[in-house]
């Protein structure tokens, strides 16, 4: 299963003076040196590096291979299961995630930002069908989604945490008028939705409403990773019981009357409670006490050339931004850990010690 979403906005970040002296060590110590030339080697078309800090691999691919990616048809079973297939030649079966990123400063041709594919579902209450294609991408089980970011910033500015979202929603959990995503209603999420508590109602069945950031919210995103993950997307993702999902607000045949300021019409608004939902689907199993709140992912890094020392040092900064389990004082932006309120992390690094002891 595939899911895309469109160009993230451009955001404003501030960095207070202690993150910022602290990540000017960590860059100053990774500047030594950041690649890694006891892990060089070639698999197929490929030339695979590892970072010297242990947080991400680069694959060198000819013109012809990586122009796939550039064009949209990169996460097609056939193109990215020979980079999976060579991932798995080197490293144990350890990733939940794994993550491929483009190495361009812009999205070419304005393909989407980000897409996935979910490898396997066994989770009951997500609307998803039980199902695991995990082998097919060389995995022998642990695989759950791949996804790829289509520009070098994408992991920390977004669409990364949107992307993530997609293993585990929307699949007809609420039905909405965006496919796979929040459309008009409150959950005021990653994928989308204005925020609770913003709905006003202008009359005549007009209304307005906004993401907390701006005057207005997206319909199938909101400002990349300027919004953390609301209840029901935390709630599916097994992280809160199901009591503290508040009603939802859906509203129906919604059409747009000013987007850039959050009006819209609609016939009608209706509500849908969390004892709707699991009615519907089932609750979610396993629950939020049992569920799996530690994530390891790898970052690989699609490129046509091989990584200089500084774009080595910009992919190992990222990754250590958007994994570090806690606050990582950038105001306007979350971290995974930050996103999901510090009730789940994601690792990325120690790379080396799951490689294939053969």
């Amino acid at each position: 299963m595939e899911i895309d979403i469109h160009k993230k906005s451009n955001r404003r970040i501030t960095i207070s003076n202690k993150i910022f002296k602290t990540m000017m060590a960590f860059c100053l110590a990774c500047a030594i040196g950041c690649s890694n030339d006891d892990l060089a080697l070639s698999k197929g078309n490929f030339v695979i590096r590892m970072s010297k800090d242990e947080a991400a691999i680069s694959m060198k691919l000819s013109a012809s291979d990586y122009a796939k990616w550039n064009t949209g048809s990169g996460l097609e079973l056939g193109n990215v299961t020979v980079i999976t297939e060579a991932i798995y030649s080197i490293f144990e079966d350890s990733f939940d995630f794994i993550i491929l990123i483009s190495n361009n400063d812009v999205n070419p041709l304005d393909v989407y930002s980000g897409r996935l594919n979910i490898a396997q579902n066994h989770i009951v209450g997500l609307g998803l069908g039980l199902f695991s294609r995990a082998e097919e991408y060389g995995s022998s089980g642990r695989l759950q989604s791949v996804l790829h970011l289509t520009e070098k910033d994408d992991l920390v500015n977004g669409p990364a945490l949107h992307e993530i979202m997609h293993r585990w929603a929307n699949y007809g959990i609420i039905a909405t008028d965006e496919l796979y995503h929040w459309g008009f209603s409150s959950v005021g999420g990653q994928l989308g939705g204005w925020k609770e508590g913003t709905l006003t109602s202008l009359g005549g069945g007009n209304y307005q409403a906004n993401n907390g950031l701006s005057n207005g919210f997206g319909t199938y995103a909101n400002s990349g990773n300027s919004v953390p993950y609301s209840n029901l997307e935390l709630y599916l993702m097994g992280l809160i019981p199901p009591h503290e999902v508040t009603s939802i607000t859906v509203a129906e045949s919604p059409l747009w009357t000013n987007r850039s300021s959050g009006t819209f019409s609609a016939s009608n608004l209706r509500e849908i409670t969390i004892d709707d939902i699991t009615q519907e689907h089932g609750s979610r199993n396993p629950d939020y006490k049992s569920s799996h709140k530690s994530f390891r992912a790898i970052v690989v890094i699609l490129t046509v050339t091989e990584l200089t020392e500084a774009e080595w040092l910009f992919f190992s900064k990222q990754i250590y931004e958007f994994s570090v389990p806690g606050d990582d004082g950038i105001s306007n932006r979350y971290n995974f850990w930050e996103a999901t309120g510090g009730k789940a992390q994601i690792i990325m690094d120690n790379l080396k010690e799951l490689l294939r002891s053969s």
